[in-house]
C-alpha cells in the first residue's frame, strides 16, 4: 500500500523530471523516525524507475542526517556558493565528516563531491585543495524562467561527466 501512496504523490515538472512536495506541515518531517526515513528511501528506490534518488538535506549531522549519507546515499554532493560563508560552512563540514569517519567508522568524505555554482561570481575562485572530489563549477545563471535555467545547467560538463 505503501508503494501506491507513493505514486500518487509524485508530480513532474515542466522540464519532466519527477518529484514529491514536501510536507503540508513541518512537523511531520520530525514525526518520522530514522527507521521510517530508511525505509521511504528504500521504497522510493525501488518503486520507480529513476536515475537518481535526490534528498535535499542542510548538513546537521544528526543521526537522521549520517543514516541518509553513510547508508543510504551513494554520492553526497555539496553544493558550494563559494561566498565566505559558503567555503566557511563547506571547511566544517569537511572537518565534521573526516572526525566522524575517523570516530565512527562512517564513509562520508570518501562518497561526497563539492559543486560549486555561481562560479566567477566577484572573482571568487573553488578551493584546490578540496579533501573531496570536485564535482565542477556552475557559471552564474541570470535567468529567471527556470525551464531555461535548468536547460543551460544540464548542458554544463560537471551534468554531464559525472
Amino acid at each position: 500500500n505503501f508503494e501506491m501512496v507513493l505514486e500518487s504523490l509524485v508530480r513532474k515538472d515542466s522540464s519532466g523530471v519527477n518529484f514529491y512536495p514536501g510536507p503540508k506541515r513541518i512537523q511531520d518531517m520530525l514525526d518520522l523516525t530514522e527507521k521510517d526515513v530508511e525505509y521511504l528511501v528504500q521504497t522510493l528506490k525501488h518503486c520507480g524507475n529513476y536515475d537518481y534518488v535526490i534528498i535535499d538535506y542542510s548538513s546537521d549531522f544528526s543521526e537522521r542526517q549520517k543514516l541518509l549519507m553513510t547508508e543510504l546515499a551513494d554520492t553526497v554532493v555539496y553544493v558550494d556558493d563559494l561566498t565566505a560563508t559558503g567555503l566557511s560552512a563547506f571547511n566544517k563540514y569537511c572537518q565534521l565528516a573526516e572526525f566522524l569517519e575517523k570516530r565512527e567508522r562512517h564513509q562520508i568524505l570518501s562518497k561526497t563531491a563539492v559543486l560549486y555554482n555561481h562560479c566567477g561570481r566577484n572573482g571568487a575562485a573553488p578551493r584546490q585543495d578540496s579533501p573531496v572530489i570536485i564535482m565542477g563549477c556552475v557559471p552564474e545563471i541570470n535567468i529567471t524562467d527556470m525551464r531555461d535555467c535548468v536547460s543551460v545547467m544540464s548542458r554544463q560538463e560537471a551534468f554531464n561527466s559525472n
